[in-house]
């Protein structure tokens, strides 16, 4: 782990997987849609990332 990664605070989250060359970081993204119910009756489109959606 590097010491930047060490800093990042992200509630309910975690680092993703991801390729190391000699200068860059390749992340694969995966966007899928989703729907959460934000009050009764009420729902909203949202996207999510690797699997992981906002809470």
């Amino acid at each position: 782990m590097h010491p930047w990664e060490s800093r990042i605070m992200v509630p309910d989250g975690k680092l993703a997987n991801y390729r190391q060359s000699e200068d860059a970081r390749h992340v694969k993204l995966v966007v899928t849609k989703s729907t959460h119910c934000i009050i009764p009756e009420i729902e909203i489109e949202i996207l999510g990332y690797n699997g992981i959606t906002p809470r």
